[in-house]
């Protein structure tokens, strides 16, 4: 395992990091924005799920998307390596009647499911912390639990991407923490084994994710 993906595992099993996570990001009017963006294209992402299927949401962090999941009639597992962020998610039901998600503490590269286990994966903002190699491990253990992913990566087309290169160039700023380009992100599912069934964009030029639907080749399916 990489030295930064321990670190990052180890800065979210925090109680002080979990339990201000969301209001550092998504409480205000962008945050919220961004919360309302991301879900409309998740949705569009479902479609190639079936409903009412059994979906597992990992890491499932403050539980953002597990919540929404469960309100949609999935059977979802929310699962992460941190208890705390757990903690956080499980106080999060939107309403007293809301259906719940079954949330567990579980870390992605030793996963105690069967194949096939599942319908779908959800990794929502994960892949955006770590380097090429632990994206494609991740992936590729993922894809052995269900047949379709659907997992958000941060490309470099954007307003955003551009200001902060132009300000490190100026050297106002330190480099920007790197951004997959169009080819890179294609090239990397080709190492994963897995076929691409949709790209979609969250918020063209403004929103730095790409929400994409992964699919087992017949050949990768567990006997």
């Amino acid at each position: 395992m990489s030295d930064r993906l321990q670190r990052i595992q180890t800065r979210y099993q925090n109680s002080e990091t979990a339990n201000r996570y969301d209001s550092s990001r998504y409480h205000d009017f962008q945050g919220r924005w961004n919360n309302r963006t991301v879900w409309s294209v998740l949705k569009k992402a479902l479609k190639h799920v079936p409903a009412k299927g059994r979906i597992i949401d990992m890491p499932c962090g403050t539980g953002r998307f597990s919540w929404h999941l469960a309100g949609e009639g999935y059977q979802v597992l929310a699962s992460d390596i941190s208890t705390e962020m757990l903690a956080v998610a499980e106080k999060a039901q939107p309403s007293p009647n809301s259906p719940r998600p079954v949330f567990q503490k579980g870390d992605l590269f030793n996963l105690p499911f069967k194949d096939s286990e599942f319908d779908a994966v959800f990794c929502i903002r994960f892949m955006n912390l770590v380097d090429r190699k632990v994206r494609v491990a991740a992936v590729k253990e993922m894809s052995r639990l269900a047949p379709v992913l659907i997992v958000s990566y941060y490309h470099k087309y954007t307003f955003k991407y551009l200001s902060r290169w132009l300000r490190y160039k100026l050297g106002l700023r330190k480099a920007p923490h790197a951004r997959l380009t169009k080819e890179a992100f294609l090239d990397e599912i080709k190492e994963t084994g897995l076929h691409l069934r949709e790209l979609l964009p969250v918020t063209p030029l403004l929103s730095e994710e790409w929400i994409a639907v992964l699919e087992r080749s017949k050949s990768s399916i567990p006997k």
